[in-house]
């Protein structure tokens, strides 16, 4: 079964497409992703960065089928009413993570890759695997099973290059991953053929840190546009970038975007960012719209982009040449301007024809001019942009020039008699189909007879080394046993010398015994008679505690009276030492009141005797002076004896 299958959303009666294209992630890859360890997802963000986010991007056939139409294959530019628009590299840079300084990187060199070197590179032993790694392709089940389930470590132990180590096989597995998905989502075959070409990628990768995959990418979109416009039946480049590139030029922006909270990953965010976007459904109804699509309507810059330095021309031709993985393509940014924030003049129309080629082997690569181009590569710088960036400023006379320019030629139409056309058109498909079936089929087939035969000569090996590890245990187990019976008899003899020892020993065993247990008997009646004794004696002590504690008793309640008593004489003596307190408070202060008493007497009588001594009443003054003397004295002896007291 193929892995890769098909998911047409289309209206029923919409146009019927022109060629077919990846329109569904295979389910295996995912699960590949998905179940590796972060050490492996890490190993191909390395090489990858976020393009592994195109996994979770839905594919639309509508959008690719329309824009086809619109393809000028001369000058590889959408051609639309008024305006032109081309993917450039800066921009399919930024969707991955490698938008910047794209100049001093070194384009991705496509090598091919024969089968032996195929497998050298994948680690993987030559087998009979089949014819398609003779031409040039292999099946993603092919690298799945050994790479992506976590059996393959062991289902292909023999046939895989690594030292029978899990964590060598690890690495491995992101290196083939790497390769599946490069083959699948970005540069498609038919029929979800990988390119064994793809392998010398992740060597180079490693090699050469310097290396860019963005103008391959690139290259082989053109190509497909182009190829596609010409009439070809299947898409054979990054459909889903190309839908994302332009999705984000026509949708509405609000006012502030905050892109931080992408982490730079703007694949992955681009789900979200379309929501709520009223975008047409039906390839009748997308070239209807890109039909009436005006320059107005274009969000000539994204908000993300690194437009400060970019690449417009070489300084050998007005245009870039681009190395793809199955031809050559012109690239030509100085026809789409807009997109850098620049103002857009006329550009130098030349004929790049020579420069638009397939890889065949009689067509030299011609490495060197190209690497040259590629090496003059001239930057506009940030003096050169304009002050608004919605606006998509161009020169005075290029809308005059642009109209004047021939539009690219049509894709071939179909015929009148369109019932007819599309049953011989289905019929064709169902042909095709079965072919790719049929192929798929005998291929399968083949690794199946492969994978039984090899699964045959495993268990003839494996019967022949089971017979011969058979015969090998049958005698060691043989001569185990004769030395194993020769031991047992040993140990039988050695037994019943043993046994009649024993019972010798048991009988002198038992007669100890028995003159054992009659001093035990007697000393366990010795026992119960003291056990009696101890008991009475307990009884008469415990009788004597009762006793005493009684007495302690009654003496405890003597004690408690005294206790009391003394309680109630302690509160008397504190009750006389307040009275006696009190008392000599109140001396304290009588004896106060005395000694200013006294002290006034004292000056009472001085006056006394001053005025008996005035009035000259000779007998008083006699009386007083014989009395005043005394009288101090007598008072201050009062007063002593008081505060003696």
């Amino acid at each position: 079964m193929n892995s890769v299958g098909r998911s047409d959303k289309r209206p029923r009666d919409d146009e019927i497409p022109h060629f077919m294209l990846l329109d569904k992630v295979p389910k295996l890859l995912r699960i590949w992703y998905d179940n590796m360890t972060d050490y492996g997802q890490g190993e191909v963000y390395k090489h990858l960065e976020f393009l592994r986010s195109l996994l979770n991007v839905e594919p639309r056939r509508d959008v690719i089928e329309s824009l086809v139409q619109f393809w000028d294959p001369s000058n590889n530019v959408f051609r639309f009413s008024d305006f032109e628009l081309t993917p450039t590299l800066e921009e399919i840079g930024a969707f991955i993570g490698k938008g910047k300084n794209l100049h001093r990187g070194e384009p991705m060199i496509p090598k091919h890759v024969t089968s032996e070197r195929f497998f050298e590179l994948l680690h993987i032993k030559k087998k009979n695997i089949g014819g398609c790694l003779e031409n040039g392709w292999v099946r993603l089940e092919f690298l799945y099973e050994r790479y992506g389930q976590e059996r393959g470590f062991e289902l292909f132990k023999s046939e895989l290059n690594n030292g029978g180590c899990y964590q060598t096989w690890k690495k491995h597995s992101s290196e083939a991953f790497i390769v599946a998905f490069l083959g699948i989502m970005v540069f498609p075959k038919r029929g979800g053929k990988i390119s064994t070409n793809l392998a010398a990628f992740v060597t180079a990768f490693e090699k050469n840190p310097k290396v860019t995959l963005v103008p391959m990418i690139l290259a082989d979109i053109y190509r497909a546009l182009t190829m596609c416009k010409s009439g070809a039946d299947y898409f054979e480049g990054c459909n889903i970038l190309l839908q994302l590139w332009m999705l984000e030029h026509i949708r509405y922006h609000p006012f502030v975007v905050d892109f931080r909270v992408e982490w730079n990953d703007y694949i992955k965010g681009h789900e979200k960012r379309m929501e709520n976007q009223n975008f047409p459904e039906g390839i009748r109804a997308w070239k209807e719209y890109l039909e009436g699509l005006t320059a107005n309507k274009i969000v000539w810059n994204y908000h993300w982009f690194p437009s400060k330095e970019v690449i417009y021309m070489s300084t050998f031709r007005p245009f870039i040449i681009l190395m793809g993985l199955r031809g050559v393509q012109p690239y030509v940014p100085l026809r789409v301007m807009r997109q850098f924030d620049r103002r857009q003049h006329i550009p130098p129309v030349e004929d790049m024809k020579e420069f638009m080629y397939e890889f065949l082997p009689d067509i030299p690569l011609r490495k060197t001019e190209i690497l040259k181009i590629w090496g003059g590569c001239v930057l506009s710088g940030i003096d050169h942009m304009v002050e608004d960036r919605d606006k998509g400023e161009v020169d005075h006379w290029y809308l005059s020039w642009f109209h004047d320019q021939p539009p690219p030629k049509a894709m071939p139409e179909r015929s009148a008699r369109e019932p007819v056309d599309r049953e011989a058109e289905i019929e064709v498909r169902i042909k095709q189909a079965r072919r790719e079936v049929e192929e798929n089929y005998q291929s399968t087939l083949h690794d199946l007879n492969n994978d039984l035969e090899r699964a045959r000569e495993e268990l003839v090996l494996h019967e022949a080394k089971f017979e011969a590890r058979i015969r090998s245990v049958r005698k060691e187990i043989e001569r185990e046993n004769r030395v194993a019976m020769h031991a047992l008899q040993e140990d039988l003899d050695i037994v019943a010398g043993a046994m009649e020892q024993q019972s010798s020993d048991f009988e002198k065993e038992k007669a100890s015994l028995i003159s054992t247990q009659s001093k035990l008997q007697a000393q366990l009646k010795a026992s119960m008679e003291r056990e009696r004794e101890i008991a009475r004696r307990f009884t008469t002590f415990q009788k004597e505690v009762e006793a005493k504690e009684n007495q302690w008793m009654t003496e405890r309640q003597a004690l408690h009276y005294q206790i009391d008593d003394l309680h109630e004489r302690q509160e008397d003596l504190k009750h006389t030492v307040r009275t006696t307190q009190h008392w000599v408070q109140n001396c304290h202060e009588s004896m106060i009141e005395a000694r200013g008493e006294v002290l006034q007497l004292s000056e009472t009588l001085i006056n006394v005797y001053a005025k008996y001594l005035h009035q000259g009443d000779e007998n008083l003054g006699r009386q007083a002076r014989a009395l005043a003397p005394h009288l101090p004295k007598a008072l201050s002896r009062i007063y002593s004896s008081l505060r003696e007291d």
